[in-house]
C-alpha cells in the first residue's frame, strides 16, 4: 500500500471541488483564481496544478513575498533568521502558476469574475 503523506492528502482535500472539471477541461480550458497568496493560497496554487494540470491556475497577490509559518519558532529561539522565512512567488511560475501582483477588487461569484484593483478581470 503505497503511503500518502499529510501534505499529499491535504492539498488533494484542498484541490477536490475543482477536479469534477477536469472532463471538461479538456474541451475548453477553465480557470481557478485564488485570491490571497500566503502559505495556504501559494500551497493550494500548486497543489490544484499539479493534480489538474489541464486547469488555468491564477494567483492573485498584492505582495511579491510571503512569510512563512513552519519553523519560525526557531525564529523565535534565535536558531532561524528571521530573512529565511522570506519566500516569493518564482516557484510557482515555473510550475505553470499565473502569478498576478494585484489586489481584488471585488468578486462576483454569480458571474464567476474577479475584479483586480487595476480593473483586470479574470
Amino acid at each position: 500500500m503505497t503511503k500518502l503523506a499529510r501534505r499529499q492528502l491535504l492539498a488533494a482535500l484542498a484541490a477536490a471541488p475543482w477536479l469534477p472539471v477536469r472532463a471538461a477541461a479538456k474541451k475548453e480550458q477553465h480557470r481557478v483564481v485564488i485570491v490571497g497568496g500566503g502559505f495556504a493560497g501559494a500551497t493550494l496554487a500548486r497543489y490544484v496544478r499539479r493534480l489538474a494540470p489541464e486547469l488555468r491556475v491564477t494567483l492573485v497577490e498584492a505582495r511579491k513575498r510571503y512569510v512563512a509559518c513552519p519553523m519560525s519558532n526557531l525564529v523565535m529561539a534565535n536558531q532561524r533568521p528571521m530573512e529565511q522565512q522570506y519566500f516569493d512567488y518564482a516557484g510557482l511560475v515555473t510550475e505553470g502558476v499565473d502569478v498576478r501582483y494585484d489586489r481584488a477588487a471585488g468578486v462576483d461569484p454569480h458571474r464567476q469574475v474577479v475584479t483586480l484593483q487595476s480593473g483586470l478581470t479574470l
